[in-house]
Parts: C-alpha cells; structure tokens; sequence
C-alpha cells in the first residue's frame, strides 16, 4: 500500500482488521508466522500488493513457495487471497500470472458467477466488487475452479476443495483455499486515492465513476467467515 494512503486509510492490516481479527506480518521484511501460530489460527490471507506475483523479487519466490507447502505442513489450514493475494497462490500451485491484455480493471465492475460460485457466494450468478489490477491469471491451478468471471479477465476468483464426500450437500466448510481479483475490503475511498497515485495511463474519469458504486463486499466477508467455520454476523 502506498505510503500516502496508509496515512490517510491504513494498512492493508488496518483495513482488514474491520473486517475481521487478524494478525499480521511483514513479507517483505521476512516475518512469517511460526508453525504454533498456524496450528491456532482458523485461516491465513496473503493481500495486495504493489508488486506484480510473477516478478522474481525474492520475497515473492519465498512467499510462493512458503504457500505451496501450507497444504503439506498444515492441511487444515484456510487459505485466502485478495489481488495479490489471489495470483500469488495461482503462481504457487501452477498456474501462470501476466499482465492483462485487456488492460486494468478499476473500481466495482460485475461479475459473472459460476454454478460453484454461486453456491460459495450465495447469490444468483451475480457479484460486484471493487478492483485495481493490470495484472491476471488466465488459467487456474490445476484441482482448482474460477468461481467468477468477467470478458475481460476470465479468472476473478477460484476455490479449491477438500470435499465434499460423495452425494453429500454443499458446504462452506469443504473449501481449502478462496480467492479473488477483486478487492472487497476497498471503499471508494481507497479507490479515490490510489487513482490520485496512478494517474499514468489510466482511464480516469472512467475509472473514478465505478469507483463509487456499490459492492458486495460484506457479502463476501461473510462468506470467509463461512469458509473458516464462523456465523457471526457483521454489520
């Protein structure tokens, strides 16, 4: 996150902690949680990020094998991703991350679900969320499904199950790994400022008017709460 925006906005940290409790910890810096944190917590979340997921930085290659090996190390361990987050994970379990032919999506745009999508997000093959991306994943992981799609970015999100057992009803609970392109911790606010940064080849005027539509973004923080167990509401 910018440094001009977490002063106004807060961290990454900061904003997904009025979502949900949370601990975090610096990548970047080389902190990562230990073995006795993952055994206690009920879900770990790589965010976004100004860097691109295919970029060879070290600390990317380190986060993406880190990643890879959550299954093995603790296989009931919930793993989401947001933006970054979500082509990070793609990147550690196969898949190929590049920058977007379409170019960038900004601000809420609408998604297509699909027929596992609409069961993870409880809604009837729609979705809205905030965006700020030029980069994507083309193609998912293999064991992998897209939950969400769009023209111009066929990957908008993906799960990946542990189950269910055969003839066995649908549940939150069976998903393993979730994600999304999308940003649904963004108000128009965050979206406002970013666009105050990027100014370079952007469609501004364009951009700043989906930004200030309205997204689904509580829907889908239930929706984690969900997949990590929970039913508490949030309001």
């Amino acid at each position: 996150m910018p440094q001009s925006i977490e002063r106004a906005e807060g961290s990454y940290h900061d904003i997904f902690v009025t979502m949900f409790r949370i601990e975090s910890y610096d990548v970047l810096a080389g902190s990562y949680p230990s073995p006795l944190n993952l055994e206690g917590a009920n879900g770990l979340l790589i965010t976004g990020s100004t860097a691109s997921a295919y970029d060879s930085e070290p600390w990317i290659t380190t986060l993406s094998n880190f990643t890879r090996s959550l299954p093995i190390t603790h296989p009931t361990l919930k793993i989401f991703g947001i933006c970054f987050g979500h082509q990070l994970i793609a990147r550690a379990f196969g898949a190929q991350v590049e920058k977007n032919p379409g170019g960038w999506e900004i601000g809420v745009t609408g998604l297509e679900l699909s027929s596992i999508g609409s069961k993870v997000l409880g809604r009837n093959g729609k979705l809205a969320i905030q965006q700020f991306h030029g980069d994507h994943v083309p193609l998912v992981p293999a064991g992998f499904e897209v939950i969400a799609s769009k023209q111009v970015c066929h990957v908008q999100g993906m799960v990946k199950r542990s189950g269910p057992t055969a003839g066995a009803p649908f549940s939150l609970s069976d998903i393993a790994v979730f994600t999304l392109q999308g940003h649904p911790e963004f108000s128009p606010r965050v979206v406002h400022s970013l666009l105050d940064i990027e100014q370079g080849g952007l469609p501004l005027a364009e951009s700043r008017a989906h930004a200030d539509k309205l997204g689904d973004g509580i829907a889908i923080a239930r929706v984690l709460l969900g997949v990590m167990g929970f039913r508490e509401p949030i309001q």
